[in-house]
């Protein structure tokens, strides 16, 4: 199933995006990517006073709609739309997304896609598995996404922290997609082409990441404009997948795998054009070009050296896919994701840590295996006598439309049934349905259909491209909402290019022990085939091994629902995670220590410093940052107050508040609620408030708190 690479079709994050990258400019229009308003105005507009502002901006029905007005209100509504974007956006900004995601997200990444299955198979007439592991090679800049965003964020290129990395990187896969289309390779030079392959996908991913960091800092500057923007890239990204996939199919089926990769050079190409003119909405920054910026690197040194680690581990595997065999393939595999949950859950605070083991293993434990069922689909007479014999036109052009239309029709399914679900249920149950949507792989794998007079275009179209995609959508839209709100204020580009870093590696860890399935069960996809144990492959892969996931939700996923805050703004998760472990307070339930001395004996010590509370081992963790500010807010003696955040973990039970106390007094405030019962202990001496806090089940606050 080479056309549908969850790599690329990662939902865009719809919360805030780190400010620190490129400061914008509330006036003017073409260098800023939005139009009108000043700072004071933007903090202080609510969406009903922008649209009592801007009325031609929105629709309103008549209070009397004629048959008319009902016919023609779809056009009033997309006028209004199309009028807002205009109104609130440049236009040089909406040109480069057009460009970003119709030509390169959605046309080239298609390509890419679809494209490497018959030139692997057909072109260099490689085995199933050999495909599989290129296609593995192909797909690492997915996992680097962490990597370059350090990149981006210490060490601007001549003035500018995005601007010159996409033309770098539109340069480096136009160079990539002419060398491939241009000079011969065969079967035993194929590792060259992965390679190759490898820069082509980079620039798709430079591309996709830093310009929705910009368009989701745009969108957070201006909150009334709502979606309209994501709207707007999803809309051209749609698009882009379809006229690539019209294309594909039947170039595939005349033997122009070649000719196909001499459209994406110009594809790639394109978007230097806006960017050069200056649609990107980026200030110049006063650093020094090409300076590394140490200060920014040590502020953030946790985040950012389990970003680069996550890229060695991911160019470590890529290198193994190309060289090694499958047996140490399995065992780098194992090892690589055993190091990084370490790496994790020693950086992170316990939340996010947990998480962000649970969002990869559910990727690593989906185990591909795109190179036995991609070659049975499409497998000729020869091979396989009583086969499928799927042409690449049904294959990939019409199995790519179907994936979007009911892709779509999973997302309307789970705004409209499971928005309001808790993420528990919302993962385990979505995780059941994607696994019991492979029993219709195994069913046309048996030949079940055709004992009962199902064709096989039908059967796969009513399976993967209809089920399949709807339960897949519905299970991967609630990782996109935790990934988002796992990331904390003032750092969201970072830490959520981490995040989605470690989910494709996981996809690649999938990749790479499937090649070890494939050859464990034998399944032979060169003459002479062998598929008999095809079926018990994709029950093991894609039915058996992601129902491992299920448990592991009550243990690592937090108890809070799909709208609730993870993360409150302007705390400091991991000085309170940090705090919870390292045992601050009194007993299993950790009470806060407001001037108490680290030790979390309750002995008076003045000021509480935003430090005090993290471990000795995370001192350079990436949430320090906002703990300094804390603590270095100005405010006179006499209204300093305590700024309590809290963060759940849920092993201990625990509450850690980060506290700022009067440094004239030895006392503090402490606020922890359970159920409806809210207690505040102000003024109590730390000893006190810790042996008050200890006998309550602590709960998490809902939102920052000023006592």
């Amino acid at each position: 199933m080479a056309h549908h690479d969850p790599d690329s079709e990662t939902l865009p994050l719809l919360a805030n995006v780190d400010a620190n990258n490129s400061t914008l400019s509330a006036s003017g229009g073409g260098e800023n990517g939005y139009k009108g308003l000043d700072d004071e105005q933007q903090q202080h507009t609510t969406l009903q006073q922008y649209k009592d502002a801007h009325p031609r901006f929105y629709y309103t029905p008549p209070p009397q709609r004629t048959a008319a007005q009902w016919l023609t209100s779809p056009w009033d509504k997309s006028a209004a739309y199309f009028r807002r974007v205009r109104g609130n956006f440049s236009l040089p900004f909406l040109l480069l997304l057009v460009s970003a995601y119709m030509g390169v997200k959605g046309s080239l990444a298609t390509f890419l896609n679809v494209g490497l299955l018959p030139y692997f198979k057909n072109y260099l007439n490689v085995s199933g598995q050999k495909y599989q592991a290129y296609g593995t090679v192909a797909n690492t800049p997915w996992s680097l996404k962490g990597f370059i965003g350090v990149l981006s964020d210490c060490m601007p290129l001549f003035g500018y922290h995005k601007r010159y990395y996409i033309v770098l990187a539109a340069l480096l896969s136009t160079v990539s997609f002419l060398l491939i289309s241009t000079i011969h390779i065969d079967s035993s030079e194929a590792y060259l082409a992965a390679s190759l392959f490898f820069f082509c996908y980079l620039g798709v991913v430079v591309v996709d990441l830093l310009c929705e960091a910009q368009y989701a800092e745009v969108m957070n500057l201006r909150p009334w404009t709502g979606s309209d923007i994501i709207t707007w890239v999803w809309g051209a990204h749609t698009l882009g997948s379809i006229f690539a996939s019209a294309a594909a199919g039947p170039m595939a089926d005349h033997d122009l795998v070649k000719e196909m990769f001499w459209i994406c050079a110009p594809l790639s190409a394109q978007v230097l054009l806006p960017v050069l003119l200056g649609g990107l909405p980026e200030k110049r920054v006063t650093q020094a070009a090409c300076t590394f910026d140490t200060q920014k690197f040590r502020d953030n040194r946790v985040s950012f050296l389990l970003a680069l680690f996550l890229g060695a581990c991911s160019l470590g595997l890529a290198v193994a896919n190309l060289f090694a065999s499958n047996l140490v393939i399995l065992i780098a595999s194992l090892s690589l994701s055993l190091l990084l949950c370490c790496a994790v859950f020693y950086a992170l605070p316990p939340v996010l840590a947990k998480c962000n083991v649970y969002l990869f293993l559910s990727q690593a434990l989906y185990l591909q295996i795109q190179g036995a069922v991609d070659y049975f689909y499409t497998a000729d007479s020869e091979c396989l006598e009583d086969g499928p014999h799927f042409s690449y036109v049904f294959y990939v052009t019409w199995s790519t439309v179907a994936q979007n239309v009911f892709s779509f029709l999973g997302v309307l399914l789970f705004q409209n049934l499971m928005s309001e679900w808790q993420f528990r249920t919302a993962f385990w149950v979505t995780c059941v349905l994607r696994a019991l949507a492979g029993i219709f792989d195994v069913i046309i794998a048996k030949r079940w259909n055709e004992a009962l007079g199902i064709p096989d275009h039908f059967m796969y179209m009513l399976g993967y491209n209809m089920v399949y995609q709807v339960c897949s959508m519905i299970d991967f839209i609630p990782a996109v909402i935790l990934t988002g709100k796992l990331c904390p204020p003032g750092m969201q580009s970072t830490v959520y290019a981490m995040l989605a870093g470690f989910q494709s590696f996981g996809q690649g860890i999938a990749r790479s022990i499937g090649l070890y399935m494939i050859e464990l069960l034998d399944v032979q996809t060169t003459v002479p085939c062998n598929f008999s144990n095809l079926p018990l492959l994709i029950t093991l892969c894609h039915i058996a091994l992601p129902l491992l996931t299920v448990p592991l939700t009550f243990w690592l996923i937090p108890k809070a629902g799909l709208s609730d805050k993870i993360i409150d703004d302007g705390s400091s998760p991991l000085a309170g995670a940090a705090g919870a472990q390292n045992g601050s307070g009194s007993g299993s339930n950790a009470a806060v220590n407001g001037g108490a001395s680290p030790s979390g004996d309750g002995s008076a010590g003045g000021r509480a410093d935003a430090e005090t509370y993290i471990h000795p081992k995370k001192a350079d963790d990436p949430y320090r940052p906002q703990a300094q500010q804390l603590r270095s807010e100005p405010s006179p003696p006499q209204q300093r107050t305590v700024r309590a955040h809290s963060i759940l973990d849920e092993s201990t039970d625990s509450v850690v508040l980060l506290a700022d106390t009067n440094p004239s007094q030895e006392h503090f405030s402490l606020v922890h609620r359970r159920g409806n019962n809210s207690a505040a202990g102000a003024g109590a001496s730390s000893s006190q408030g810790a042996a008050a806090a200890s006998k309550a089940s602590l709960r998490p606050l809902e939102s920052s708190t000023d006592v």
